[in-house]
């Protein structure tokens, strides 16, 4: 019993003994020393403004339509002729030349009827005019002597007397006049000439096929000839004046057009708040429905800077940096197209962040690039 308890005792002061000397070997030890972390500025970009003429630029982006452009529609009814030249899309024809040809056979045929027929009601008459109207007689005989029942009619000759004139229309010499002229008309609409050189955009008939009066020919456009219809914001009217030229170009095509602002609309879209504008545009490589876009020079400013508008603050302001702190200036926003703002009111020499900051604040301390040096 006093045997258990004598190694208990031990066990307690071995215990004893080793806590204490790994306290003292513990307080021996030299405490390391601390790192001490630099705080680095942050490298920034700058611009160094330079006050100068900046002439801003319109953005703007449209369609091409032809400005020249007609749809043919029949007005008779008639089997469509075949002719040297099909009318079919991509066809090219001359200003003057024959589009298309209705079989007017019957119809002409009736109006050489009704020539010859009114030929007829003259010559009886000329023995009337001879006795009561001599004096007009030589002038009617003259001109039923070259009556030509197959060429449309000669203008009538005048008749300044009343008498004579009323005793004409009761014979119907002026109703069978002008029945014969509309006629006339009538029968010049089988056959439709280009009205200016150009090309068939769209065929819709084919030659032999029984054309119905109303019924849609095709369409025909001056493929030299094109109109872009672009829209721009309110803010940017006073920039823009018919007679501006205008570079216009297609998205991811070497090529490019000049144009000229031909008229601008009154109206403002409801929809999108911008105001249409209208620029003639013309040569080769250019195809009705494509898609040009470019821009207007507008009025020069004076003592301003071109900045990117990513570099302004949504109240407006800019950073710039004094004494290697951050500050903030409000410029004068005097123009903004596209990515890019017209800005005056800055100091030359100062030196703006040209870039975005995260997490900047009044009075940062921040070094500059080794680009910006």
């Amino acid at each position: 019993m006093w045997f258990r308890r004598i190694s208990l005792v031990v066990a307690v002061l071995i215990l004893a003994a080793g806590f204490g000397l790994n306290k003292f070997m513990a307080a021996q030890k030299e405490e390391p020393a601390r790192k001490v972390i630099k705080s680095v500025p942050p490298a920034v970009r700058v611009l160094e403004v330079r006050n100068g003429t900046v002439q801003p630029e319109v953005p703007l982006t449209g369609r091409l339509r032809a400005s020249q452009r007609v749809e043919l529609y029949a007005e008779v009814s008639g089997r469509l002729l075949s002719g040297g030249k099909a009318f079919q899309e991509g066809a090219f024809f001359r200003q003057g030349e024959v589009l298309f040809r209705l079989d007017d056979t019957d119809q002409r045929l009736q109006l050489i009827a009704q020539r010859a027929a009114y030929q007829s009601l003259l010559i009886r008459l000329l023995a009337d005019l001879k006795v009561d109207y001599p004096d007009l007689a030589p002038d009617w005989e003259g001109y039923v002597r070259v009556f030509d029942a197959k060429t449309p009619l000669r203008e009538l000759p005048k008749v300044e007397q009343d008498k004579a004139r009323n005793f004409l229309a009761v014979n119907n010499v002026f109703n069978q006049y002008y029945s014969i002229t509309a006629a006339e008309a009538q029968l010049a609409k089988y056959t439709v000439y280009a009205p200016f050189s150009g090309v068939v955009v769209q065929g819709d008939v084919d030659q032999g096929s029984l054309i119905r009066a109303g019924a849609k020919i095709g369409e025909f456009l001056n493929p030299d000839r094109y109109e872009l219809e672009a829209s721009i914001a309110q803010g940017d009217l006073p920039y823009v004046k018919p007679g501006m030229e205008v570079t216009l170009r297609e998205e991811g095509a070497a090529g490019q057009w000049k144009g000229v602002i031909d008229r601008i609309s009154q109206s403002v879209d409801a929809g999108t708040q911008t105001i249409r504008i209208y620029i003639k545009v013309g040569g080769s490589g250019l195809r009705e429905g494509l898609y040009l876009s470019g821009s207007i020079k507008g009025a020069p400013v004076d003592g301003a800077i071109s900045l990117d508008r990513s570099l302004l603050r949504d109240d407006g302001t800019l950073w710039i940096i004094e004494a290697e702190t951050l500050a903030l200036r409000k410029p004068n926003v005097v123009y903004s197209y596209g990515k890019q703002v017209v800005a005056s009111g800055l100091v030359d020499g100062e030196r703006l962040v040209n870039q975005r900051l995260p997490g900047a604040h009044l009075g940062m301390v921040v070094r500059l690039t080794q680009d910006s040096l």
